[in-house]
């Protein structure tokens, strides 16, 4: 009963410094500091040297021989020639010589550990494997007044830069030279420069005892987790199902199972880096991050945008890595990256290399707003970062095409998270309308668009990017800036009105793009905007420019304008005739057959019923076909 128990404790033991070890592992991984690839057990093929063997980051492994001793290992003399051997009987089948046969004195464990040491070392000089003896104490006998305390003083003295074998061997101190009897003869060690090769990768670690070891994992894991406790036991629990000779624990893995226990307040994160072309790293880029634990690849596309765009509070952070680089007008992945970065929701920030590079094309690219507001773009939770983070696991980008692969997939995520939260939006507001005929009628038209929408990516990507910048601005639509989270509202408002004055006309073939009553249809979303290109970069309301320097010469049949509060009157009183008589006049500027705004007149029918909306088109629809067809006639008459 009592071996029974002590071979438990040991089995305790162990688990507790593997718990520390993965603990440590946790920690660093979540941190975004160097940290093991991964910790395994029975794995390097060095016998007594591989209870436990962790893949460090940088390519190197570490053997870990772990020792619950309490007491002496042996009290033997170091010199073997000088122990005192057992006599044994001779068997019947040997001949008798007149006495009793001396019998090999048998080596203790921490003997046979580096004895196995001493085998492997004669033939590895250059490896990248480093060995670690795990003990309770440091005062525990090796052998008769040789002490583990003596060893590990040996395995600093041998790890010294530019040590020298006859500065060992002319040592004049009795542990040194115990050391050097209890390597050579009991352990299979040549000289000193077998010694110094084996033991310059070798270290000693004292840990003290189990409550001690096991307090000091809880109190590592309240850095990160509620209840630490609670977390130490499910931990322990895994490494006894999950330790054995052909598994390995990755800290991924390990997180994902304990995710649950993780305090809210840790910040989540997903960076993106590009290598330094000197370094020849072999990949352009690379992605980590613990935003996406849960799936097999480091931090999909998917989960990073549902995270960083996510509408909770929970703490996150876009750190992104790369020289500023002018997006071109291709879609890249410093653009994608950098629309990401754009949208980011409550209690997430961007942390960005060369940030005042980055805000500064922003601002030029986008004419100082993102359509919402004169500001919209000053309060961007943005600051410098100044260091990349170093991730044991890391989904690197080796190509160009991998890349584009990487920026399209971002690209499609987010647009998806956009279509998604302007549908459920849309829905809200059907909700609100009172009249029962109009909400149908537009939920109708709305049913036969969406699932159009839906299934055509391409489409839909077209009519945001319509919706959100105008023809005369110049701007690059492929780098879909202003398609994000922030701009969810000004979307909303222009599909709505966009429906409202479909279902107004009453034209059953009515889409986004025509009216087939009317002609091709142009909205725009956009509140504020800084003017056409080439103008100013002067922030300012849309409706303070001419309807022809939002459209262009040329306006197409319908023009709906959802951002702007002003009548349709006062916008086409810049520069254009005042009646619809004169206004449909060979010498008249070109105007839009429908101008439709959210004016105050507007937002009232909008909340009254079908019949009065459809009245008030159609009289509004008459009088421009009347005025036209005037025109047309006294045109006539003139020639």
């Amino acid at each position: 009963m009592i071996k029974r128990f002590r071979l438990e404790q040991k089995s305790k033991f162990e688990r507790i410094i593997i718990a520390q070890l993965l603990s440590d592992m946790l920690d660093k991984f979540i941190s975004g500091q160097p940290a093991p690839v991964e910790i395994g057990s029975e794995q390097g093929g060095i016998p007594e040297w591989d209870d436990i063997v962790i893949h460090h980051n940088d390519g190197s492994y570490e053997h870990l021989q772990i020792k619950r001793q309490t007491t002496g290992f042996c009290n033997k003399h170091s010199d073997k020639t000088k122990a005192s051997a057992k006599l044994r009987k001779p068997k019947r089948t040997e001949k008798k010589e007149g006495s009793d046969k001396e019998q090999e004195p048998a080596r203790s464990v921490l003997d046979s550990a580096f004895f196995s040491l001493a085998n492997w070392s004669k033939e590895n000089t250059n490896s990248k494997r480093f060995f670690n003896l795990i003990l309770m104490g440091g005062n525990l006998e090796i052998k008769k007044e040789l002490r583990v305390s003596h060893l590990e003083e040996l395995c600093k003295a041998c790890g010294q830069d530019g040590i020298a074998p006859n500065a060992l061997e002319n040592r004049d101190d009795g542990p040194t030279t115990q050391a050097y009897n209890w390597l050579t003869t009991w352990c299979g060690f040549s000289d000193w420069t077998h010694i110094i090769n084996a033991l310059s990768r070798c270290k000693v670690t004292c840990v003290g005892n189990d409550e001690y070891v096991e307090q000091q994992v809880i109190n590592l894991l309240g850095r990160h987790f509620t209840d630490s406790s609670s977390t130490l036991a499910l931990l322990l629990d895994y490494i006894t199902r999950e330790t054995s000779d052909v598994s390995s624990i990755k800290p991924r893995t390990l997180l994902r199972h304990l995710n649950d226990y993780l305090r809210p307040e840790i910040e989540t994160w997903t960076q993106y880096l590009m290598s330094p072309k000197s370094q020849g790293s072999g990949y352009l880029w690379s992605v980590s991050g613990i935003h996406d634990v849960d799936g097999e690849a480091s931090e999909s596309s998917v989960t990073v945008v549902e995270k960083l765009w996510g509408q909770s509070s929970k703490n996150g952070s876009l750190r992104v890595y790369a020289d500023y680089t002018p997006p071109n007008s291709n879609l890249t992945l410093h653009s994608a990256v950098l629309r990401l970065a754009l949208h980011l929701q409550n209690g997430k920030q961007g942390l960005i290399y060369q940030e005042p590079l980055w805000r500064s094309f922003v601002f030029n690219e986008l004419g100082y707003t993102l359509g919402n507001s004169e500001a919209d773009l000053e309060d961007l939770a943005w600051i410098e970062n100044s260091e990349a983070l170093t991730c044991a696991f890391q989904r690197e980008l080796k190509t160009h095409v991998d890349t584009r692969k990487e920026a399209e997939d971002l690209d499609k995520s987010m647009d998806y998270i956009v279509w998604e939260r302007l549908c459920n939006k849309l829905s809200e507001r059907f909700e609100r309308i009172n009249d029962t005929a109009l909400m149908s009628a537009m939920e109708a038209t709305w049913q036969v668009w969406s699932e159009k929408l839906t299934n055509d990516s391409g489409c839909r990507r077209k009519l945001l990017a319509k919706l959100l910048y105008p023809p005369t601005e110049g701007t690059n639509e492929k780098h879909a800036l202003r398609i994000g989270p922030k701009n969810i509202n000004l979307l909303v408002n222009a599909i709505e009105t966009l429906l409202l004055v479909a279902v107004a006309v009453g034209d059953s073939e009515a889409d986004w793009e025509s009216f087939p009553s009317c002609g091709k249809v142009l909205s725009i979303a956009l509140k504020n905007w800084s003017g056409p290109s080439g103008d100013s970069q002067e922030v300012r309301e849309l409706s303070d420019d001419s309807l022809t320097a939002i459209t262009g010469p040329n306006p197409p049949a319908v023009v709906i304008l959802s951002g702007v509060s002003a009548s349709p009157s006062e916008l086409l009183n810049e520069g254009m005739a005042d009646d619809a008589e004169a206004a449909t006049s060979m010498a008249a500027e070109r105007q839009p057959y429908l101008l439709v705004t959210r004016s105050r007149s507007f937002n009232r029918l909008r909340k009254g019923s079908l019949n009065k909306l459809q009245d008030y088109f159609g009289r509004h629809l008459k009088e421009q076909h009347d005025a036209r067809q005037n025109a047309i006639e006294g045109n006539g008459k003139g020639g």
